[in-house]
């Protein structure tokens, strides 16, 4: 069998088509390199990362006569900025997982992961593991990680762009490096659809994991553009000015003056956060308009004042005072 054949035919047996950049990746892993992918939204770019790292781990496998059993270790480490985006995750890998590698368990765990689930994985780690940056950084402590993460095949950063460059991103790199000095053949994949540097962030991803020009394969930038057809449309109101914030904020059609009726009522300063608010409501709260009287209805801004004894200001362009 050739070495992308299990994931085409997981592609096929659903209908799909693997595209050009996805056997790109395949191709790229089975030589073992790290690299970076840089592909358009919705176009396959999880597929290709895991079903590459699948089949990989697939034939290492039947290469050492251990067919499609369980582990107990984990093999492959999925890392997600958000801890929201952990069960899509889960979600998207489960189905190709339980077809490539049967016996294998996928899994997350982050910081709502319960006691009880925690407790069940460090008695059994799960091949396939769903994680953040601190709950990895927080299991490399444990006194047996050297031999928890001894088969570590690969780690996966998803979305890339979200961590580069931040404390949480150099927090990954640290974890990267610890983790190679454990399993030094480990691959590293970016995922991202909205980078500009590319050779930087991928420089900046791999270099922990390096051991040098020599010894390592070089790592690889796989970029995939699919073209989509996009339809915009806006959604208007045929009478905006009847919701009570239709137009300029509630002065068009009525709504203003409605509220400004209500507000001559009260002999106080409305005070909001928006600072659209205050400019469209004081200029019509003049009601004699710049000539006329001063004004009952003053507005200002949270976000103008100033600390303690600090001096009131008039809101920019004259519209009430402070």
């Amino acid at each position: 069998m050739s070495t992308q054949s299990a994931a085409l035919a997981w592609m096929q047996a659903r209908g799909w088509q693997a595209h050009a950049f996805q056997q790109e990746v395949w191709a790229h892993m089975a030589q073992g390199r790290s690299g970076l992918l840089h592909a358009t939204t919705g176009s396959g770019k999880t597929f290709a990362v895991a079903l590459g790292l699948l089949q990989r781990a697939q034939a290492k496998a039947q290469a050492l006569a251990q067919g499609q059993g369980s582990s107990g270790t984990t093999r492959i480490v999925w890392i997600t900025p958000m801890r929201a985006l952990a069960q899509d995750t889960l979600l998207a890998l489960r189905e190709p997982v339980s077809a490539m590698l049967p016996r294998w368990q996928v899994q997350a765990r982050t910081g709502d992961t319960s006691s009880t689930e925690r407790a069940r994985q460090d008695r059994r780690a799960p091949e396939v593991l769903v994680t953040t940056p601190e709950s990895l950084s927080l299991m490399l402590t444990r006194e047996d990680a050297p031999l928890r993460w001894a088969q570590l095949q690969a780690v996966v950063v998803d979305e890339w762009h979200e961590l580069i460059g931040s404390k949480r991103g150099v927090q990954l790199q640290l974890a990267l490096a610890r983790l190679a000095t454990w399993q030094p053949n480990v691959l590293v994949w970016g995922l991202s659809a909205t980078l500009g540097n590319l050779q930087e962030a991928l420089d900046t991803l791999v270099r922990p994991v390096l051991q040098g020009e020599q010894a390592t394969p070089q790592p690889a930038l796989v970029q995939g553009r699919i073209d989509k057809s996009l339809v915009i449309d806006t959604l208007l109101p045929q009478q905006p000015g009847r919701f009570s914030w239709g137009g300029h904020l509630g002065t068009a059609g009525g709504a203003g003056n409605r509220i400004l009726r209500h507000l001559l009522g009260f002999h106080q300063h409305p005070f909001t956060s928006r600072d659209l608010v205050p400019d469209a409501l004081g200029g019509p709260a003049r009601l004699g308009g710049p000539g006329g009287p001063a004004p009952r209805i003053t507005g200002h801004r949270g976000s103008r004042l100033g600390g303690a004894g600090s001096q009131e200001r008039p809101v920019e362009g004259g519209r009430g005072h402070l």
